[in-house]
């Protein structure tokens, strides 16, 4: 079994967790909320690319109308586990 875990540590890659986290910006929305595209996706394909080492993981918090003063920190402690 001791070989076997070793084996599995050796081949596994690092992780590199990114939270995209933000507004209706992140969220991806554009025309008037007509379209959703969030970055993250791209920018995930993009890391992957050029990190080929690294397993790119992103997860996209964006809220339509999120502003610092109204509830970022409440999203980010929820996030976060703080």
């Amino acid at each position: 079994m001791g070989k076997l875990l070793s084996k599995i540590k050796m081949t596994s890659r690092p992780k590199l967790r990114i939270l995209c986290f933000g507004d209706s910006l992140t969220a991806g929305y554009a025309s008037w909320g007509a379209v959703h595209h969030p970055y993250n996706g791209k920018m995930e394909e993009m890391l992957s690319m050029a990190f080929p080492d690294l397993t790119i993981e992103t997860e996209e918090d964006g809220v339509s109308g999120a502003t610092v003063k109204s509830g970022f920190q409440t999203r980010m402690n929820a996030q976060c586990g703080w």
